[in-house]
């Protein structure tokens, strides 16, 4: 019984760790795009 409670309490985490990198990813490279389009801006 507790191997199922802290098999899904991990899964969770690692879910919601998946989903913070994901969104931390994206900001990132959104701003990476805007700074690679003012390089080539100018």
């Amino acid at each position: 019984m507790k191997n199922i409670i802290i098999s899904s309490v991990s899964a969770i985490l690692f879910l919601a760790l998946m989903h913070s990198a994901f969104t931390l990813l994206e900001s990132n490279n959104s701003k990476i795009i805007k700074l690679i389009r003012n390089e080539f801006l100018f």
